[in-house]
């Protein structure tokens, strides 16, 4: 029969309990991080995502634009495109600072984004 363990024994450690899993952010959120691998902030959703929203909204901006629903053209036309350009300009900025460890590439990088959005800004 064994010995019992004398009172000043040491316990074995015991596991700290585990921590809930996270959830994954959604996209848009993990691309305003700069949390997206770079190819995906920029191909996907900069020039892929920017070239349908901003087709989309020129094309809502002149049919509203031509129902002399000023406010609503100007809103969707400007308001909607731009603030997704703001989005995906910010995203690629992060992401290079994330990913990109030559400081020459980043900023040429940030430069072509920059230059696209302006273009984007503009148009």
């Amino acid at each position: 029969m064994a010995e019992p363990l004398p009172a000043e024994a040491p316990r074995a450690p015991q596991a700290a309990p585990s921590p809930a899993p996270r959830r994954r952010a959604p996209a848009v959120l993990r691309l305003w991080r700069g949390e997206e691998p770079l190819a995906r902030a920029f191909w996907d959703w900069g020039i892929l995502g920017g070239l349908l929203v901003n087709m989309a909204t020129s094309f809502a901006f002149w049919l509203l634009l031509s129902d002399d629903q000023i406010l609503p053209a100007y809103l969707i036309g400007y308001g909607l495109s731009n603030a997704y350009n703001l989005l995906i300009g910010v995203g690629i900025w992060r992401s290079v600072g994330r990913e990109v460890t030559d400081a020459g590439r980043a900023w040429r990088i940030r430069l072509v984004t920059l230059a696209l959005l302006a273009l984007a800004v503009v148009t």
